[in-house]
């Protein structure tokens, strides 16, 4: 019945499943592995938020540098601190040789994100003066 209503696709029964799922590996495996499982969920789902963000703002910096005819922004990497499991990643945004824009994030792709956000900031305040 379940089936044939679309309960497959319904949020309080993919909740209960999910939540079914962590309460079978916290008796099964322990603490660590139920928490270790739910860590990965919530950085899949976050991840691909900050994805969405990277391309967004990655996009209106290469929108913006285009309409004003300037070079293509170049990314560089800056550094890579911390143990491998929780590395943080530093990057800088540069147009024309300049850097517009430095970002830090846990991945490279967040750290890019950040310096885009940046140096949009820094343009649209030097176009508004």
């Amino acid at each position: 019945g379940e089936e044939k209503s679309g309960g497959r696709h319904n949020p309080r029964n993919l909740a209960r499943v999910l939540e079914s799922l962590i309460g079978a590996l916290f008796l099964d495996r322990g603490m660590a592995v139920a928490r270790q499982f739910i860590l990965w969920i919530v950085n899949e789902e976050v991840s691909g938020l900050q994805l969405d963000v990277a391309r967004d703002c990655k996009t209106k910096l290469q929108e913006m540098v285009q309409s004003r005819q300037m070079a293509a922004p170049v990314y560089q990497p800056v550094s890579e601190e911390g143990p491998p499991h929780a590395r943080i990643f530093t990057v800088t945004v540069m147009v024309g040789g300049q850097v517009l824009g430095t970002g830090s994030g846990k991945t490279k792709k967040i750290a890019e994100t950040e310096a885009a956000s940046a140096a949009l900031e820094r343009m649209e305040h030097y176009a508004s003066h």
